[in-house]
């Protein structure tokens, strides 16, 4: 944990997969819940506010809604840069909105509610992880179990606004996909 630049903030609990609350040793940020040792094996580093690839929780982010017409699904995600909806796009996922935030603590504020939603509401991932080159599949949902409105409509609510950018044309090809 040392090497990976966080000092440990309470004793090894014994599970490589569970986070470890840390400070960063370089911009001093309290890291709760912190990296797993596991994680930082793996070379995923340990703070995210100093990481110089990923997303950063400091910098601008936004929240995606992406639709994918022969999947009968939609995608939710939250992203600093453009790479990650051109790269979901490789995919054949279409941006239908986005909603851009200040910094990506609120993003992903709005990206957990999202996800918390769709677990209470019982719904599963629309494709298979295997099937999402880029990641991202646990942000899926199929067209068959909630329209399109319903996951829009949500978006605006938690986010408390309309979105910044709207794409009619990939919206009008999904609806007339389902008919």
């Amino acid at each position: 944990m040392m090497e990976a630049g966080v000092e440990p903030l309470a004793p090894y609990s014994g599970s490589r997969r569970g986070a470890w609350k840390s400070r960063c040793r370089e911009c001093r940020s309290l890291l709760d819940p912190g990296p797993s040792l596991a994680n930082i094996e793996r070379g995923q580093g340990g703070c995210a506010n100093c990481a110089t690839y990923g997303f950063n929780p400091t910098a601008p982010a936004y929240v995606y809604l992406l639709g994918h017409e022969s999947l009968r699904a939609l995608k939710w995600g939250i992203a600093n840069s453009e790479r990650r909806i051109v790269n979901h796009g490789y995919g054949g996922w279409a941006v239908l909105a986005r909603w851009n935030f200040a910094t990506g603590t609120e993003a992903r504020a709005v990206e957990r509610q999202i996800k918390q939603w769709a677990k209470d509401e019982g719904l599963r991932p629309a494709v298979a992880a295997s099937d999402m080159r880029y990641r991202g599949y646990s942000e899926t949902v199929s067209l068959a179990q909630v329209p399109l409105d319903t996951v829009w409509s949500l978006i605006v609510k938690i986010a408390q606004r309309d979105p910044d950018v709207v794409q009619p044309a990939a919206i009008k090809s999904l609806q007339s996909g389902s008919r």
